[in-house]
């Protein structure tokens, strides 16, 4: 991110430093997510949640009482759903870390584009345009 203008302390422009630092964000914010969807999602799901889904209702197992089978019918949709929300949760936030990354990938580029169009623009004045006296010499 350097640039012919001052402002940031490695002689890069200030405004760049701001765009590096978001993409910084930006990325840390995706790997955390994705970190924290293997690490802690995934094991949870995959140890305790998923084994009690696949076992489904436990009740309505009998004939004396013939309303249990709606109620078993119920129970079975209801975990049907809630293994829908998990996986939309699931999807949903993998989904976010990979726009996150994206973005930060996109500003990256467009980042390094604008350093070097800047550096372009100032080389092609400079050899179009006059000299500039120095202050107090006009």
């Amino acid at each position: 991110m350097n640039s012919s203008s001052p402002g940031a302390p490695d002689g890069g422009s200030a405004a760049y430093q701001t765009i590096q630092v978001e993409i910084t964000s930006l990325t840390d914010f995706a790997t955390a997510l994705r970190r924290e969807l293997e690490e802690n999602f995934r094991r949870a799901w995959d140890a305790h949640v998923r084994p009690e889904f696949e076992r489904g209702p436990r009740m309505g197992n009998t004939q004396e009482i013939p309303n249990l089978s709606l109620l078993r019918e119920h129970d079975q949709q209801c975990i049907q759903r809630a293994a829908q929300a998990a996986a939309n949760f699931h999807s949903g936030t993998l989904a976010l870390a990979e726009a996150a990354e994206l973005i930060a990938a996109r500003y990256e580029a467009a980042d390094v584009f604008a350093a070097g169009l800047q550096d372009q623009i100032k080389a092609d004045l400079d050899l179009v345009l006059p000299p500039r006296p120095a202050p107090g010499r006009a």
